[in-house]
């Protein structure tokens, strides 16, 4: 990391045991400097203009200002970097959200991080690879870069960062966050492992671009989504499409960081569907009923599918949705919406193969 920026800094991650604890180690060290100023923001708050006072900001959700700032070196960057694992837990045992509104969630919280891996001003923590609880404080300082002395850094260290168990992270999580909750691969419940699995997959991809890295594509396999025969339900694997022209599949709301992205679609059609054109939209909440991106899947044979087409997503603030819907009606046939997988991509065209094309 070079310098600090002038402007200011941001502390960006989704709400878990983590980012409680390195917001209160921020804010414990801004009160030790004269000119530092904590400020939290959301979505859609805005960068303050450059004054006296060094604008340190807090975030869990940011937003487009906050995004554009980061890209222009604006801000330094302190990306808090948590298992989304245990960000679930956190938030369905706290917050009382349920896995698939966590995982959302997280999503939104991400969108920064496409712009937060290009950046050369970014100090990257983790729970998983921080140990000693008073080597993260001092990170924590020497990235907000604001005028500390020695013994007011140790100040702060005695404050959040001494525990009974030691000097370990997690003895310090344990002793100053009041909703601590244990890493989920030393507590892990039965019933629980599909619904982290699916958390990791939708996240990890995300949390690699905050470290530079964009090679896996992000993905949504098949339980994110909604099937409208049954909302309420996890959608089944295999589903019939024997009935009227409608939507199959739906959802899931999930918010990407902004980009061109080529987006794959695995499907599985079986042998008794002919001939009957499907359509794969997809549409941003803010957008109302104006479709960002369409393709027609025209069937010739049974099997799987792939396709591909480009994505321009622009706006941080809104989610997606994408909808399978069937154009006319089919008396008998199965398919299978498999995953959906987004690579940024700033080449991206528009094919529909059979798979082992």
């Amino acid at each position: 990391m070079r310098d600090a920026s002038p402007f200011g800094a941001i502390i960006v991650g989704a709400h878990g045991v983590f980012i409680t604890w390195v917001f209160d180690v921020v804010r414990r060290l801004a009160a030790q400097a004269p000119h530092a100023s904590v400020v939290q923001i959301d979505r859609e708050d805005g960068i303050l203009s450059p004054g006296k006072d060094y604008q340190i900001y807090l975030s869990n959700y940011p937003g487009p200002a906050a995004i554009d700032a980061i890209g222009r070196g604006d801000l330094s960057v302190v990306a808090v970097i948590e298992d989304p694992a245990d960000i679930l837990a956190f938030q369905q045992t706290i917050l009382g959200l349920s896995h698939l509104q966590s995982i959302r969630a997280q999503t939104t919280s991400a969108v920064a991080n496409f712009a937060i891996g290009k950046s050369d001003r970014v100090t990257l923590l983790s729970r998983d690879n921080s140990t000693d609880a008073k080597a993260v404080v001092r990170s924590i300082a020497r990235s907000l870069q604001i005028g500390l002395g020695q013994d007011e850094i140790d100040d702060v260290v005695k404050e959040v960062a001494g525990a009974s168990g030691g000097n370990s992270l997690e003895a310090a999580l344990k002793q100053h966050v009041r909703d601590y909750l244990t890493p989920i691969r030393f507590s892990l419940g039965d019933g629980q492992i599909d619904q982290l699995n699916l958390a990791r997959s939708v996240m990890d991809p995300l949390l690699a671009m905050a470290k530079g890295s964009i090679v896996r594509p992000i993905s949504w396999p098949t339980p994110v989504f909604k099937f409208s025969g049954d909302p309420e339900l996890p959608p089944p694997e295999v589903i019939d499409v024997a009935g009227p022209a409608r939507t199959l599949y739906y959802g899931p709301y999930f918010h990407l960081p902004p980009n061109r992205y080529r987006v794959e679609a695995f499907l599985a059609f079986s042998e008794e569907i002919a001939d009957v054109p499907f359509v794969l939209e997809f549409y941003g909440e803010r957008f109302d009923d104006m479709a960002l991106a369409r393709a027609r899947i025209e069937r010739r044979k049974a099997g799987c599918y792939r396709g591909y087409f480009a994505l321009n997503h622009a706006d941080a603030l809104q989610s997606l949705e994408i909808r399978l819907i069937v154009e006319s009606g089919v008396e008998r046939g199965q398919l299978s919406l498999i995953e959906l997988l987004f690579f940024v991509d700033d080449n991206a065209g528009q094919m529909l193969l059979p798979s082992d094309a």
